[in-house]
C-alpha cells in the first residue's frame, strides 16, 4: 500500500484482519470518528477508544513471517486484539506492519497489546477490586452495570480504560476506602473511567474521595460522583492533563462547622492542564464545587450552581492562577455561600507561570444580597467580555478590561460604571466599554434555574467579538443541556451575551 503498511494474507477472513487494523491505524490521522466499533463479517467487533487528534503514530507488529500472531499470557476472561486474530484465523504470512508510532500512554497503544477483562456476576472477577489486581498495562476493564457495595481498589497499571458496560456502575463505598484515602486510587499513567458512579467514601483525614489520582494523566466522562468527603482529588504532577466531561458532581462535602475540615467537589492539584466541560458540579458546603491549582484551566460549557440548598466558598477556585478560559457556563450562588465571591483567582498566591483569566459568555446568577462576581488577585489585567451578570454586586475586585457585559439588578439607576469595580487600584487601569446595566435580563425562569433567553432580552444580537488568545478561540461554540448531553450553538443573527444563543 502507498501508505508504507502492507500484507499478504493466505486467505480472505486473514486479509479482512489486516484490513481492520489497517483501519484502526487510520484513526491516528484523524479520518476516522472517536469511539469507532470494527465489525467483520464473521460477526467479530473491534472498538476503539480515541478521539481523532489523540494519536500521533504508532508501531505495530501483529505477526512474523510465518508464525502466528503475538499472544500475551492472560486469564480465559481476556483477550487481546492479537490473541482474537491468530485464534480466529490461524497463520497470517507476511507482516502488518507500519512506521506510525504512538507516543507513550495514548490510548492507541492499547491496541499492541491490551486485553479486555470482565467484572460482574458470573464473570471471572465478580468485583473491581478483583480486576484491579490482575490488570497489566493497555488493558480495558468492561464491568457490568450494578452495585458494587464497599468494593474499593488500587490501579497501578497504565494506559488503563475503565467502563461500565450495559448502563451505569455503583461503586458505593459504605464507608471504606482504598489504603485510607479514596474508593479508587489510582496510580497508574493516563486512565480512563466511564459510566462509573462513586459515593460513600469516608476515611479519617475526612478527605476521602470517589478518586485519588496519584498517577499522571486521566480522563473521567459519563460519570457521578456524589456524598462522599471529596469528589475527585488529585496530586501535583507537571506531566499530568485531566479532563472531566459530561459527568455531574454533588454534596461531596464534610461537616466543617464540627470538623474544621473542608470538602470540595473537585479538587485539582498543580498539574500541567485541567479541563472541564459538560458537566454539572453543585451543592458544595463550605467548600468549593470546583477548586484548581492546574496550569492551565479550560471550564467550558457547564451548569456550577449552588442551587436551592448549597452554600460553597467558591463556585470556581484557581487557588494560584494559570492560564484560564472560563467560556459559556452558567454559575449560581446562593445566599447560604460561605463566601460572597463567585469566581476567586490567585487568592493563595500567583505561583503559576502564566496569569491570564478570560471570562466570556458566562451567565451569572447571584441570589445573595452582597457580592464579587469575579475576584481577580493576579498581577495580570482578567478580560471580562459577552458575560450576563444577573444580583448585586461588583464584576470584579482587581485589574481587569470589562467590555460587552449585560449587568442586571434591581438597582439600576446611576452610571455603569459604578458597579463595574471593586474598591481598589483596579479602575485605575481598567479599561470599559459596552457594558449595559439594565432591570431585567430576559431569563427565561430565573426562580427555576432557568437561564436561556426569552425573546425580549436584552442580551440578543449584543455580544463583542470574542476573539482568538493563543490558538484558542474564545467563542462560545456549544451549550450545557444536562449531565452526558450537549447542544451546538448556533449563532442567530449575530452572538447573544450569556451562555446561551435565543433561537439557536
Amino acid at each position: 500500500m502507498k501508505t508504507g503498511l502492507y500484507a499478504t494474507a493466505r486467505n480472505s477472513k486473514a486479509w479482512r484482519v489486516a484490513a481492520a487494523v489497517f483501519l484502526m491505524l487510520l484513526v491516528g490521522t484523524g479520518t476516522v470518528l472517536a469511539d469507532m466499533t470494527i465489525i467483520l463479517k464473521d460477526g467479530r467487533k473491534f472498538v476503539l477508544p480515541v478521539k481523532p487528534g489523540e494519536i500521533e503514530s504508532i508501531e505495530f507488529d501483529a505477526a512474523g513471517k510465518s508464525g502466528s500472531a503475538a499472544q500475551p499470557k492472560g486469564n480465559g476472561n481476556s483477550t487481546s486484539l492479537a490473541e482474537r486474530a491468530a485464534r480466529k484465523e490461524g497463520r497470517v504470512t507476511g507482516k502488518v506492519q507500519g512506521s506510525i508510532r504512538a507516543p507513550a500512554g495514548t490510548p492507541a497503544q492499547r491496541l499492541a497489546g491490551g486485553r479486555v477483562l470482565r467484572v460482574g456476576p458470573g464473570r471471572t472477577f465478580t468485583i473491581p477490586s478483583q480486576a484491579a489486581k490482575a490488570v497489566r498495562d493497555n488493558d480495558v476493564v468492561e464491568i457490568d452495570a450494578g452495585t458494587y457495595r464497599a468494593d474499593v481498589a488500587v490501579w497501578r497499571a497504565n494506559n488503563l480504560v475503565l467502563k461500565a458496560v450495559g448502563g451505569r456502575v455503583h461503586l458505593d463505598a459504605a464507608g471504606r476506602s482504598a489504603e485510607g484515602k479514596a474508593t479508587w486510587v489510582i496510580k497508574g499513567r493516563n486512565t480512563t473511567v466511564d459510566g462509573v458512579e462513586f459515593s460513600g467514601s469516608r476515611v479519617r483525614d475526612l478527605n476521602g474521595a470517589g478518586i485519588r489520582l496519584e498517577g499522571s494523566g486521566l480522563t473521567v466522562r459519563n460519570s457521578y460522583f456524589h456524598d462522599n468527603e471529596m469528589g475527585l482529588l488529585t496530586g501535583s504532577n507537571a506531566e499530568s492533563d485531566i479532563v472531566i466531561e459530561y459527568s455531574e458532581f454533588a454534596r461531596n462535602t464534610v461537616d466543617y462547622h464540627k470538623t474544621g475540615r473542608l470538602g470540595h467537589n473537585i479538587y485539582i492539584g498543580n498539574v500541567r492542564s485541567f479541563t472541564l466541560r459538560h458537566s454539572y458540579i453543585h451543592d458544595a458546603t463550605i467548600g468549593h464545587n470546583v477548586k484548581s491549582r492546574a496550569q492551565t484551566n479550560k471550564i467550558l460549557y457547564n451548569r456550577i450552581m449552588d442551587g436551592p440548598t448549597g452554600g460553597s466558598s467558591y463556585l470556581v477556585d484557581l487557588s494560584n492562577g494559570g492560564r484560564s478560559y472560563l467560556v459559556g457556563n452558567v454559575f449560581h450562588q446562593s445566599p447560604k455561600n460561605d463566601n460572597a465571591s463567585l469566581i476567586n483567582f490567585s487568592a493563595e498566591g500567583a505561583t503559576n507561570v502564566d496569569q491570564r483569566l478570560f471570562i466570556i459568555n458566562n451567565t451569572f446568577v447571584n441570589d445573595d444580597v452582597k457580592g464579587t462576581f469575579v475576584q481577580n488577585r493576579g498581577p495580570e489585567s482578567a478580560t471580562i467580555k459577552n458575560n450576563i451578570l444577573v444580583g448585586p454586586g461588583m464584576v470584579v475586585t482587581g485589574a481587569a478590561e470589562i467590555s460587552n457585559n449585560l449587568l442586571a439588578r434591581s438597582n439600576a439607576g446611576g452610571d455603569v460604571e459604578a458597579h463595574l469595580y471593586g474598591d481598589d487600584v483596579a479602575k485605575a487601569y481598567g479599561k470599559a466599554s459596552g457594558n449595559r446595566l439594565v432591570r431585567d435580563a430576559g431569563l427565561v425562569d430565573r426562580q427555576g434555574f432557568d437561564y436561556r433567553l426569552k425573546k425580549s432580552s436584552p442580551a440578543i444580537n449584543t455580544a463583542g467579538t470574542p476573539g482568538i488568545i493563543d490558538g484558542f478561540a474564545l467563542t462560545p461554540t456549544h451549550v450545557y443541556v444536562s449531565p452526558g448531553k450537549t447542544a451546538e450553538r448556533k449563532t442567530v443573527g449575530s452572538l447573544d451575551i450569556g451562555a446561551y444563543e435565543f433561537g439557536g
